[in-house]
């Protein structure tokens, strides 16, 4: 008789530890999915379709580059290991299904991201996660090579375990991406309301909406309620001539105007208003406003437009003090409530308006950054150009900054903003040894200068 001989890629592991492992894969791919589209916020990204791109920055220098393609490649090496372990396959099928399967798996994170606007788009996050599951696959070949069978399955339950504490410990740790700040939405893309009325034919916005690094695009204005959720579509133009904002950020014709009229708005109810642009692809502006009663009159009513929401929104008392003309006057484009500080915009300059709590270092070297984006970077001094991250960086010292006056409990911190040229979205925050916390905004712009 001839003696039937076992074929190695065809071994199947012992059933509770197959089991496991089937467990522990389905536990790493919906923590991948959450991770990669449901844990961050809705906001502009504009997507990367050329290949090898992020290659070429990383090797010319830029290492923010080489660290985010290591990370995506890492972030794979679970599925190539978990797929050949489930299988105990080295053969061509196992690497096979092991490529089909991640780059179904990460195509779909792509589209994901592009569709619901929660993410950018990359060739090369998709060549990087395939590569990350084939050095998995391999990771696993090697151990199965080197390793008896028996000390091969104990090996597999210890780097399960770990693989399903380590996705238990990322989902519970990890805060927002967005963390209250507007990072993705900014950069790329500016949205002001310029004007706001309401008559008996209903709510009129007039504003501008307009992309730095694309073309013109169409979108239609929604409110959405704070108190119910309840969405209402206005009737929307977009795409209208603006000279004034082309001549501002020295651009050809931007068609940066919009206008949207609606009926229906309730009075004093809260609504945030976002920007649709079609199947489910709906992101916040970060901008609010709210009709309320002005005056004697049961029917004269006014639109007001704010920046932060009115639930997390803790007004400071100005009152009777040097902060009122600032606070009435100017507009709140930060406010943080955990570090305890206020951000105003006025008459083209930051005030940072810190409470008594407020982390000072106490011997002058409190410090805020200021990261400055714009399209026109040639008028930028060399100084403070961040050719890698693309912006102007401008350090400021809160006591070297510190205005003196009569400002209750509270300190603050000025500083004027260069006009040499247009700035495009402000990222600010406390510095020491890295980032403490750092949030970008648009400016207040006036494109009459």
């Amino acid at each position: 008789m001839k003696e039937k001989k076992t074929v190695l890629s065809e071994k199947q592991p012992a059933g509770a530890p197959r089991i496991m492992l089937a467990c522990v894969f389905s536990v790493y791919l919906i923590t991948v999915l959450w991770y990669t589209v449901g844990k961050r916020e809705a906001g502009y990204y504009p997507g990367a379709f050329e290949i090898f791109w992020s290659y070429r920055l990383w090797f010319a220098g830029k290492t923010a580059y080489g660290y985010a393609i290591l990370a995506n490649i890492a972030m794979f090496v679970p599925f190539g290991f978990l797929t050949a372990a489930m299988r105990n396959g080295s053969g061509r099928k196992t690497t096979l299904l092991v490529f089909l399967l991640a780059l179904g798996f990460s195509a779909l994170i792509e589209a994901l991201q592009f569709i619901l606007l929660r993410g950018c788009f990359e060739y090369d996050d998709i060549i990087n996660n395939v590569a990350g599951a084939l050095l998995g696959t391999a990771l696993f070949w090697l151990l199965r090579f080197i390793l008896p069978e028996k000390l091969l399955r104990g090996l597999l339950l210890c780097a399960g375990a770990g693989i399903a504490l380590f996705c238990f410990c990322l989902v519970r740790f990890s805060g927002s991406e967005a963390n209250g700040s507007m990072q993705p939405l900014s950069q790329g893309l500016c949205f002001q309301v310029e004007e706001a009325a309401v008559d008996d034919s209903g709510l009129k916005l007039t504003g501008v909406c307009f992309w730095y690094e694309q073309g013109p695009k169409d979108f239609s204005i929604v409110l959405q309620s704070a108190q119910t959720g309840q969405r209402c579509s206005m009737r929307s133009a977009c795409r209208l001539p603006r000279p004034d904002v082309s001549a501002y950020f020295n651009r050809d014709d931007m068609q940066a105007g919009f206008e949207a009229i609606c009926q229906g708005i309730n009075t004093d109810e809260e609504y945030e208003i976002l920007l649709s642009f079609g199947f489910l692809r709906c992101v916040s502006t970060r901008v609010y406003l709210k009709i309320e009663r002005s005056g004697s009159d049961p029917k004269a009513r006014r639109t007001v437009v704010y920046y932060v929401p009115d639930a997390v929104f803790r007004p400071l008392a100005a009152e009777g003090t040097d902060l009122e003309e600032i606070v009435t006057n100017g507009a709140i484009r930060v406010y943080n409530p955990t570090h305890h500080v206020y951000v105003y915009w006025h008459e083209n300059k930051l005030y940072w308006i810190a409470e008594d709590v407020f982390n000072f270092e106490e011997d002058g070297t409190t410090r805020l950054e200021l990261e400055l984006r714009t399209t026109e970077k040639e008028k930028v001094p060399e100084n403070i150009w961040r050719a890698e991250g693309q912006y102007a960086l401008i350090g400021v010292y809160f006591e070297k900054s510190e205005l003196e006056g009569n400002f209750g409990p509270y300190r603050v911190c000025v500083k004027e903003l260069p006009s040499d040229y247009a700035i495009t979205s402000i990222s600010t925050g406390y510095y020491s040894k890295g980032w403490v916390w750092k949030e970008a905004f648009w400016p207040v712009f006036d494109f009459s200068r």
